[in-house]
């Protein structure tokens, strides 16, 4: 039987409150989530160690691909906030990681009727020097990134009403 100590079972329990805690605090099960995934990624190094240190060699070979899939997720939440970053600091942005162009004129309004509908938020930044690019939602695997030679700012619906 696994034996976990006081300090992990601390580790584990600090985590739930957070999770706890932040959902209360935020009336939102979505933040209490958010810390839940994050404590299972942290405190799942726990249950690697016990398990690389078993006498099974069935729970060590599960030990062993659990901690590759470990660190892949690692590797993959690590280019996420590198993208992210990039998005918000560069100045610039590759035009392979948006899913297409835009045609010009295309105001914000038709992108949340159209491209963008039920996706979240439209960020919109200008990079690359005229180049404009939208993202519609939160996040780079989840959203969808477009770009426009023209500013989507400039709502040319409005303008044409008396």
């Amino acid at each position: 039987m696994m034996q976990i100590t006081w300090v992990e079972q601390i580790t584990i329990g600090l985590w739930l409150s957070i999770m706890a805690g932040t959902g209360v605090v935020d009336q939102s099960w979505t933040t209490a989530l958010d810390f839940f995934y994050i404590g299972a990624f942290v405190t799942a190094t726990i249950f690697l160690k016990k398990g690389a240190e078993s006498s099974s060699r069935i729970l060590k070979d599960l030990a062993v691909w659990f901690f590759v899939g470990w660190v892949l997720a690692l590797v993959a939440v690590m280019l996420h906030g590198a993208e992210r970053v990039y998005w918000r600091a560069g100045e610039s942005y590759p035009t392979w990681l948006t899913d297409g162009e835009l045609p010009n004129g295309m105001s914000v309004a038709q992108m949340r009727s159209g491209e963008c509908k039920d996706k979240g938020p439209i960020e919109i930044t200008q990079k690359n020097g005229d180049l404009y690019f939208l993202r519609c939602g939160n996040t780079w695997l989840t959203s969808k990134i477009y770009y426009t030679g023209t500013n989507p700012m400039n709502n040319t619906e409005e303008k044409e009403r008396p």
